[in-house]
């Protein structure tokens, strides 16, 4: 910029302003164009000089920077300020700074005062109203006023740079609006809590939102109810509830259907007047916004949030109430899901305490009908006088034992149940802890001892009897030892009593399998069982150890488990000595026998049912056992089904092994393990299995044998207590052939396995016929896949090869070496002999002539030939049996020596007429219609080839002979003749080549017609042709004119007469032409080889000179010079240029 700080004002101000106001973009422009002589400053001209730098400097900077200059503080700034004047802009211009900003004045009057006075003051973020868009804007600024000195040293000006910073400022407010928002709303527990305290929160915000209403929907989002709004609400605006289809004052019904923001304005034209905090003027404008928690399909609620009076509703405002309205929707959410939460825990506490109270009143529902059960069956196993015979006792023995087993569950569930119902009536009683335990454990011994166990006691006297429920005592024990029993094959058990602290402790401690570490947690839980644990049996209702759980803590002791997977485990119950801890009217004295043998009958009976039933075999063995049972003769038709029964249970195995050993042979074996090796080793027709097993359950079994191909078409039938569609669903899902729930009968179960036994059969003999069917199906593949890869094989050749004869040779090749069939054979008929002549075959090998033609009709109209009806039909024929078909067949024994079963014969068309036939042999294997179809394919591919081939040797016709004469062309014969100099350049005899032309052509044309002419010439080539029989020698160069070759003995004028002689005696009589003699007059060229040139091309120019001289002479013929070519050429190029000269108007007319 150039510099002028120097010069003083002068009078020339319009140059003086050129030089120093330069730039500045477009409040350069304005302060440029303004007439400031009408503003308090006067005239560019007469600035001082300290206001024109300030000016320049201001104009220059990109930062937004204000100007106040003189008493009237004028107001100058640049092009980063002016956006901060809003509306203002450009009127701000020259105006009186505290006049354009009187709204902020009561934040920054001071500031400004100050710094008139010479005190430089700076403000941050201070927040104030501005008046720019029409309205009292609500901003922040950042900002300073510094004194300007003038010439005079005194303050002329007022330097003001500023940064505005309400959107910063908003942020921040905002973002601690969204803070306590999620802070506050956090704690609901209700829906209808998340929007109260939402309400609360956002009250304390009204700068952002001067009001908020929450709206509920009702399940049909028909109707709203207003359930919170903020505090500075306006009665106006808080409608309760409404319909949606009816609501006037806020559209809710679009919210709904929309389900997006809805925007509403004039809000005092739909509420009439009101106010609102926390300005004087009202909002006018107001958004809702819907309220739809995750997995919901439309809005539970609504919210209506105020516009800000002195607030722009911008990107910034927007994105701070969808920000608002998630946290909103987040918060109702969360407090759903916790109502649903607390609405299902007590569902399912509802649910626990019918399901105890069912049990409970089951149980007591059960006693009455296994006494009477029990009762006879007892009865008659007592019974002396008249003694049951032995297969009877077995069965009412096993009937009672299961009986005292369903009594035992019951008894157990009947103890839960109270025990949950906090209905237990228990009878403490001193007594002597060690010789009770001691007597309970001992039942026990003799099925420690056929299982091959030891069990040990260590249970010294105490030093004092404890208080105890007998009979409470005797199930703690009983259970841990039953259930160590179950989960122990080697080793033994050993109970321990210990007195430790006034206190005393039981241990019931053995050598199992042990329990994974994860798994104890869950151990005393109801119903829980640990999933792949090995044990003697699968049976139980898993309540046993939770059981002894709740009634250790009736005797208010403890119970805890130790465990090392693969050694064993440790229960230890901890009892407290005394009775203070128990409830002093459930103590009673000591009374009656502390054994607890009756008591333990039942636990022991089903344990000694845990073991095989046949000595020697040892607990972790399987073994396989066959019930005795009648056996049935074999059937005739072949040995008696096999049947696999699996299942932990003796009495069910004997049972069913009773029912079914009659009509099948049955291997019955204890677990799913045994069953596995068993079917894997030896498959048998079908396999019948308990689900609930030791080692392997019924559903691990399922699995192992569809995994393996030896068993996986076995048909399987699942026995389970578990009833219900859902467990026969999920059984037969998991590959079941049929899932039958215990009780059944035996007719059921007979009836079932007798099916799915049939069904079975059944479904090999279909596997036999499909697979036959697929082999077949296979082989029918292979061949067409042959057939297809013979089809390709030809288009390719079709392309290749250009010769017919070698095309149709190609296709009976692949047909016979990659078709597969026997023979292949292609003929073309002769239409007028009726003659089949082949041009091309394979695997004819068998024949001494398989070239000759052959009869394909015995008549013109008629035939009795094979191929003989497809040229006649047009359509292909298909001889299945070459020996019954009624056709004739041509060499039909020597086919069917040669082993040929079946023919396919299809027609080969040209211009959609059959010319030819293509003929397919095989042995054995009959021509289907899927091949018949390929092969028709392949027909019609070689009727194109045909077709296409005649054609090229048309066109190859016209290109190098005259069709009217049948003689060679020009191009033809010089190729010709040519090749005949090439061939013999040393031995060949002198040669005249003769150009002759029939003179007045074109007078017979027009007076006999063309016609005529044409016939004339077809004359003239049959005599030429009888002259010369080497038609190679003979041309027709077109119209008139003719070429032909003679050998010469010398090239005298004699031998030229003599070859001039001969040609002139084909035309010495005349022609007879539609009953017409004309006589022909010829002129000839003549040139010989190699005098008058040595290429073929030349000699028939020189002989075609000669020709044009005779012509111009009247001699009867020429021979040629090389003047005629000279000459020739001149007259030639004379014609071109009189040519030239015409077209290009170069001639002129004189008169003279």
């Amino acid at each position: 910029m150039k510099d002028t700080t120097s010069v003083p004002p002068t009078v020339d101000g319009g140059a003086l302003a050129a030089d120093w106001l330069t730039g500045g973009g477009e409040m350069g422009r304005l302060v440029r164009s303004m007439d400031w002589s009408k503003t308090p400053l006067g005239s560019i001209e007469s600035w001082p000089q300290s206001l024109r730098t300030t000016v320049s400097l201001c104009l220059a900077s990109n930062f937004p920077i204000s100007l106040a200059w003189g008493p009237h503080h004028v107001q100058i700034y640049n092009d980063g300020y002016w956006p901060i004047c809003g509306g203002k802009h450009p009127h701000s211009v020259g105006q009186d700074f505290s006049v354009c900003w009187a709204s902020a004045w009561p934040v920054i009057g001071k500031a400004f005062e100050r710094a008139l006075a010479g005190e430089t003051s700076y403000l941050e973020n201070q927040r104030m109203f501005l008046d720019r868009h029409g309205y009292l804007e609500e901003t922040f600024f950042t900002f300073s006023f510094s004194p300007i000195r003038d010439e005079t040293g005194g303050v002329g000006g007022l330097f003001h740079p500023v940064t505005e910073t309400t959107a910063k400022m908003l942020g921040e407010r905002r973002a601690r609006a969204l803070r306590d928002l999620a802070a506050r709303t956090g704690k609901a527990r209700t829906s209808e809590e998340a929007l109260e305290f939402a309400a609360q929160a956002l009250s304390e915000h009204n700068f952002d939102v001067p009001f908020a209403l929450f709206y509920l929907l009702d399940a049909n989002s028909a109707s709203a109810e207003l359930i919170a709004g903020t505090a500075s609400l306006p009665e106006a605006l808080a409608i309760k509830a409404t319909n949606l289809d009816e609501s006037t004052v806020w559209p809710l019904l679009d919210v709904v259907r929309t389900q997006q923001v809805v925007e509403v304005d004039d809000l005092t034209v739909r509420c009439g007047k009101f106010s609102c905090e926390p300005y004087p003027e009202p909002p006018k404008t107001a958004l809702l916004l819907p309220i739809t928690p995750p997995g919901s399909t439309h809005p539970i609620g609504i919210m209506v949030a105020g516009v800000s009076a002195r607030l722009p509703l911008n990107d910034l405002y927007r994105s701070f109430y969808d920000l608002t309205v998630a946290a909103v929707t987040a918060a109702v959410a969360n407090a759903r899901a916790y109502e649903e939460e607390r609405r299902r825990v007590e569902a399912l506490a509802e649910i626990d305490r019918a399901k105890t109270e069912f049990f409970s009143n089951v149980s007591h529902e059960f006693r009455t009908p296994l006494t009477l059960m029990l009762g006879p069956l007892e009865d008659a196993l007592a019974e002396r006088e008249h003694p049951l015979p032995e297969a009877q006792r077995e069965r009412i023995d096993t009937a009672q034992r299961n009986g005292l087993r369903l009594l035992k569950l019951v008894n157990a569930l009947l103890d839960f149940a109270r025990i949950e119902g906090g209905r237990v009536q228990a009878h403490y009683q001193p007594t002597d802890l060690a010789a009770l335990t001691i007597d309970l454990a001992n039942t026990f011994r003799s099925a420690m001892q056929r299982a091959g166990l030891t069990l040990t006691f260590d249970c010294p006297s105490l030093p004092e009897p404890l208080y105890i429920d007998r009979e409470m005592w005797a199930k703690i024990v009983l259970n841990l030892l039953s259930n160590a029993f179950k989960h122990t094959f080697q080793g033994g058990i050993t109970v321990r009593l210990t007195w430790l602290d006034g206190t005393a402790q039981l241990t019931v401690e053995d050598s199992g399998v042990g329990i994974p570490t994860d798994e104890i947690p869950q151990l005393f839980r109801r119903f829980h069982r640990v999933k792949g644990a090995q044990s003697r049996t699968h049976e139980g209702t898993g309540i046993g150890l939770s059981l002894v759980q709740e009634l250790v803590h009736s005797h208010s002791g403890l119970i805890r488990v130790e465990s090392v997977l693969g050694r064993g485990s440790r229960f230890i119950i901890t009892l407290k000595t005394g009775s203070a801890h128990l409830p002093a009217d459930q103590i009673g004295p000591a009374d009656g026998d502390i054994t607890g043998g009756r008591a333990a009958a039942a636990y022991v009976e089903e344990a000694l049912h845990w073991l095989p039933t046949q000595p020697g075999a040892g607990a972790g063995e399987p073994y396989f056992s066959e019930a005795e049972a009648p056996k049935a003769p074999s059937s005739p038709a072949g040995p008696r089904p096999r049947i696999l029964w699996a299942d932990d249970n003796a009495d069910m195995r004997h049972y069913v092994t009773r029912i079914l050993g009659g009509s099948y042979e049955v291997l019955a074996v204890p677990d799913g393990r045994a069953a596995l090796e068993a079917a894997l080793s030896a498959p048998p027709d079908l396999v019948l299995s308990d689900v609930m097993m030791p080692e392997l359950d019924g559903f691990g079994l399922l699995k192992a044998l569809r995994a393996d191909e030896r068993t996986r078409q076995v048909p399987v039938i699942l026995l389970s207590a578990r009833a219900g569609e859902e467990a026969s669903v999920e059984g037969l899902d998991a590959g079941a052939d049929d899932y039958l729930v215990k009780p059944f009968s035996a007719r059921e179960l007979k009836a079932r396995v007798r099916a799915h036994l049939e069904l079975a059969r059944q479904r090999r003999g279909l596997e036999r016929e499909l697979e036959q069917r697929v082999q077949a199906r296979t082989a029918e593949v292979a061949r067409l896949t042959g057939v297809l890869q013979m089809l390709s094989g030809i288009n390719t050749a079709l392309v290749r090869i250009q010769n017919r004869d070698e095309v149709m040779a190609e296709a009976c090749r692949l047909a016979h070496g990659i078709g597969g069939y026997v023979l292949a054979m292609v003929a073309l008929i002769d239409p007028t002999t009726r003659m089949a002549r082949p041009v091309g075959w394979a695997g004819y090998e068998f024949l001494s002539n398989p070239e000759a033609e052959f009869p394909v009709a015995d008549h013109e109209s008629r035939d009795s030939s094979l191929m003989g009806r497809v040229m006649r039909t047009g359509e292909a024929a298909l001889c299945e049996d070459i020996e019954r078909f009624p056709y004739v067949i041509n060499g039909r024994d020597k086919l069917i020596a040669a082993g040929v079963q079946s023919l396919a014969c299809l027609p080969l068309r040209v211009d959609n007429t059959p010319v030819g036939a293509f003929l397919f042999g095989r042995r054995s294997d009959v021509i289907g219609p899927d091949e018949l179809l390929l092969l028709e394919e392949v027909a019609s591919n070689l009727s194109f080839a045909l077709q296409y081939l005649n054609k090229q040797d048309a066109v190859h016709f016209l290109s190098y002979f005259e069709p009217l004469t049948g003689l060679a062309k020009r191009a033809l014969f010089c190729e010709r003749f040519s090749r005949l100099l090439t061939r013999g350049t040393e031995s060949l005899p002198r040669l005249a080549l003769t150009v002759f032309d029939i003179a007045h052509l074109s007078v017979i044309n027009d007076s006999f017609g063309r016609h005529a002419g044409d016939r004339l010439l077809q004359c003239i080539a049959d005599r030429l042709k009888e002259r010369f029989p080497d038609t190679e020698q003979l041309a027709h160069l077109g119209g008139g004119t003719f070429v032909c070759v003679n050998a010469l003995r010398e090239p005298t004028a004699g031998d030229l007469r003599a070859s001039h002689e001969d040609i002139t005696r084909v035309f010495a009589q005349p022609f007879s032409v539609d009953g017409r003699e004309i006589v022909v007059e010829v002129k000839c060229g003549v040139a010989c080889y190699p005098d008058d040139g040595q290429e073929s091309n030349e000699l028939v120019q020189n002989a075609e000179a000669a020709l044009k001289e005779a012509k111009t002479s009247g001699e009867q013929y020429l021979h040629h010079r090389i003047e005629m070519n000279s000459e020739l050429a001149r007259r030639v190029g004379m014609e071109q240029r009189l040519r030239t000269a015409l077209d290009n108007g170069q001639f002129l007319l004189h008169y003279q």
